[in-house]
Protein backbone atom coordinates (compact mmCIF):
# COMPACT_ATOMS: atom_id res chain seq x y z
CA UNK A 1 0.00 0.00 0.00
CA UNK A 2 1.38 3.42 -1.02
CA UNK A 3 -0.27 6.52 0.93
CA UNK A 4 -0.18 10.17 -0.20
CA UNK A 5 -1.45 13.22 2.26
CA UNK A 6 -2.18 16.54 1.25
CA UNK A 7 -4.08 18.50 3.57
CA UNK A 8 -7.03 16.57 5.13
CA UNK A 9 -7.09 13.98 1.97
CA UNK A 10 -5.19 11.01 1.34
CA UNK A 11 -4.64 9.09 -1.80
CA UNK A 12 -3.61 5.24 -1.38
CA UNK A 13 -2.76 2.50 -3.69
CA UNK A 14 -3.27 -0.74 -2.79
CA UNK A 15 -1.82 -3.69 -4.60
CA UNK A 16 -3.18 -7.14 -4.27
CA UNK A 17 -4.96 -10.43 -5.55
CA UNK A 18 -8.56 -11.12 -6.78
CA UNK A 19 -10.64 -14.71 -5.76
CA UNK A 20 -8.41 -15.96 -8.49
CA UNK A 21 -4.89 -15.12 -7.75
CA UNK A 22 -5.10 -12.30 -10.25
CA UNK A 23 -2.64 -9.19 -9.90
CA UNK A 24 -5.39 -6.30 -9.15
CA UNK A 25 -4.75 -2.54 -7.95
CA UNK A 26 -7.20 -0.99 -6.35
CA UNK A 27 -7.00 3.24 -5.04
CA UNK A 28 -9.03 5.85 -2.52
CA UNK A 29 -9.54 9.22 -2.28
CA UNK A 30 -10.11 9.23 1.60
CA UNK A 31 -11.37 12.28 3.43
CA UNK A 32 -10.72 12.88 6.82
CA UNK A 33 -13.80 12.12 8.94
CA UNK A 34 -12.72 12.84 12.38
CA UNK A 35 -9.17 13.37 13.94
CA UNK A 36 -6.39 10.43 12.46
CA UNK A 37 -9.42 8.84 10.44
CA UNK A 38 -9.69 8.91 6.83
CA UNK A 39 -12.32 7.38 4.36
CA UNK A 40 -13.31 6.96 0.94
CA UNK A 41 -14.58 4.35 -2.10
CA UNK A 42 -12.58 1.69 -2.95
CA UNK A 43 -12.12 2.04 -6.53
CA UNK A 44 -10.57 -0.34 -9.42
CA UNK A 45 -9.43 0.96 -12.70
CA UNK A 46 -9.16 -0.61 -15.65
CA UNK A 47 -8.41 -0.46 -19.69
CA UNK A 48 -4.81 0.42 -21.64
CA UNK A 49 -1.22 0.38 -19.95
CA UNK A 50 -0.27 3.77 -19.70
CA UNK A 51 2.44 3.37 -22.20
CA UNK A 52 0.18 2.09 -24.59
CA UNK A 53 0.66 4.15 -27.91
CA UNK A 54 -1.50 5.13 -28.80
CA UNK A 55 -3.10 5.79 -25.49
CA UNK A 56 -7.30 5.74 -25.67
CA UNK A 57 -7.87 7.40 -22.11
CA UNK A 58 -11.91 7.07 -23.43
CA UNK A 59 -11.18 3.42 -22.87
CA UNK A 60 -10.09 3.76 -19.02
CA UNK A 61 -12.92 2.37 -16.79
CA UNK A 62 -13.27 3.11 -12.95
CA UNK A 63 -15.89 1.04 -10.82
CA UNK A 64 -16.64 1.76 -7.24
CA UNK A 65 -15.86 -1.84 -5.67
CA UNK A 66 -16.26 -1.27 -1.54
CA UNK A 67 -14.97 1.22 1.02
CA UNK A 68 -11.91 1.87 2.63
CA UNK A 69 -10.88 3.42 6.02
CA UNK A 70 -7.27 4.65 7.46
CA UNK A 71 -7.53 5.45 10.97
CA UNK A 72 -3.76 6.23 12.93
CA UNK A 73 -3.36 5.85 16.64
CA UNK A 74 0.06 8.27 15.90
CA UNK A 75 2.29 9.16 13.10
CA UNK A 76 3.54 5.76 12.48
CA UNK A 77 1.09 3.30 12.46
CA UNK A 78 -2.50 2.56 12.43
CA UNK A 79 -5.18 0.47 11.06
CA UNK A 80 -6.17 -0.25 7.52
CA UNK A 81 -9.71 -0.90 6.99
CA UNK A 82 -11.82 -2.32 3.68
CA UNK A 83 -14.77 -3.68 2.65
CA UNK A 84 -14.35 -5.13 -1.51
CA UNK A 85 -17.74 -6.49 -2.92
CA UNK A 86 -15.70 -7.49 -5.94
CA UNK A 87 -16.37 -11.10 -7.00
CA UNK A 88 -16.08 -12.33 -3.41
CA UNK A 89 -17.29 -10.22 -0.30
CA UNK A 90 -14.99 -9.30 2.74
CA UNK A 91 -14.67 -7.15 5.06
CA UNK A 92 -10.91 -6.74 7.02
CA UNK A 93 -8.66 -5.35 8.81
CA UNK A 94 -5.35 -4.53 8.57
CA UNK A 95 -2.48 -3.03 10.76
CA UNK A 96 -0.09 -0.76 8.75
CA UNK A 97 3.29 0.72 10.32
CA UNK A 98 5.50 3.35 8.07
CA UNK A 99 8.40 1.94 5.96
CA UNK A 100 11.47 4.41 7.29
CA UNK A 101 14.07 4.03 4.43
CA UNK A 102 16.44 6.23 6.51
CA UNK A 103 16.69 7.33 9.45
CA UNK A 104 15.51 9.47 11.61
CA UNK A 105 12.52 9.99 8.53
CA UNK A 106 10.06 12.50 8.92
CA UNK A 107 8.12 13.93 11.78
CA UNK A 108 4.32 13.50 11.66
CA UNK A 109 2.24 15.79 13.56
Amino acid sequence: MNLAQQGDIIFATWFTYDANRNPLWYSVTAGQTSPGVFAGALIRTSGPAFNAVPFNGNAVQRASVGSATLAFSNGNSGNFTYQVADGISTTQTKPITRQVFAAPGTVCH
